[in-house]
């Protein structure tokens, strides 16, 4: 009876056979299938598979430098097809940084470095770049913050923050039901319900001045999954001029799309907002930078708030 195995199942054992492949050597076949546990019949079959295959079909060099010859494969150089540096698509290294972050690695540690240097020049080297930055710029207690979450989201414990808001001068007190995690334009977020507002909230991990587990314990409840923790959907624009040059980080303005520049070199665009006092205050951040061209009540909120903060 003919073995049927899926292509997953026969790329790891072609890989398998490889890896025992010592270059410049004759090595018995019934040797391999000791070390792999294959049948010789079955080992001849994908040593003929593996001797097909080339890193480049169009160089004759690049082909698998095997051969089976009766009872024994020959091994009659070196491993071109190895020996071509590691490529990462940008999906591959984002999993690997996040993967760094979350086991406490230091930004300083050259894996970083290295990750940026592995990328395939298909993936853009300004958003991998900009990953690492990100992941320098984390806060020294990330893996800490992410322990007692998870910490949380396992035992159903309620966890007590210290966050830093947007809209807020000094960090707040709220007590959280976790729900889950996400990464989002490279930045961590956790979803809760948050007792406070009774209702689903999302908390950015880098505004977390504090995390305490507590004893008590919740019911889970029923929330709808999402793929972005920022929802933007169905909340008014706001329309905004930005000076010349200016660009603003999309983990800050959820949501914000730029339009169209004019003849003076600034910028026409478009964020939604949830609440006035939001908007202002990273208006009133970038300090003349940003002008509100609408809506009306947005405008008055953020000069209501400059004049606060002036003492007019």
């Amino acid at each position: 009876m003919t073995e049927r195995i899926d292509g997953q199942q026969r790329l790891t054992r072609v890989l398998s056979v490889m890896r025992e492949l010592t270059p410049n050597t004759t090595i018995p076949i019934a040797e391999l299938s000791e070390r792999t546990g294959l049948s010789p019949q079955t080992l001849a079959k994908e040593l003929t598979v593996l001797s097909l295959c080339s890193g480049d079909p169009r160089d004759p060099l690049s082909f698998i430098p095997v051969l089976v010859d009766g009872a024994s494969v020959d091994v009659f150089g070196q491993m071109p097809a190895l020996e071509r540096p590691i490529r990462l698509t940008y999906a591959e290294v984002a999993a690997l940084i996040a993967a760094l972050e979350i086991a406490g690695v230091p930004p300083a540690d050259p894996l970083f470095a290295t990750l940026t240097s592995a990328s395939s020049p298909n993936a853009p080297i300004e958003d991998v770049e900009r990953m690492v930055m990100a992941s320098s710029a984390a806060s020294p207690d990330f893996a800490e913050v992410l322990r007692r979450v998870s910490l949380g989201i396992e035992s159903s414990r309620v966890l007590e923050l210290e966050y830093q808001g947007a809209g807020s001068d000094v960090p707040q007190k709220r007590a959280v039901e976790p729900v889950g995690t996400l990464r989002d334009r490279d930045t961590w977020y956790l979803r809760a319900w948050c007792r406070n507002a009774e209702a689903e909230r999302t908390f950015r991990f880098d505004r977390i001045c504090d995390i305490r587990v507590t004893g008590g314990l919740f019911a889970l409840r029923s929330v709808t999954p999402v793929d972005s923790p920022l929802a933007t959907e169905g909340l008014p624009v706001a329309r905004l001029r930005l000076a010349p040059g200016l660009e603003l980080a999309a983990a800050e303005w959820p949501g914000l799309q730029v339009l169209t520049q004019t003849a003076d070199g600034s910028s026409l665009a478009e964020v939604p907002f949830a609440g006035h006092a939001w908007l202002a205050r990273q208006v009133v951040a970038h300090l003349g930078a940003i002008e509100v061209l609408g809506p009306s009540e947005v405008r008055e909120a953020v000069t209501d708030l400059a004049d606060d903060l002036l003492g007019g």
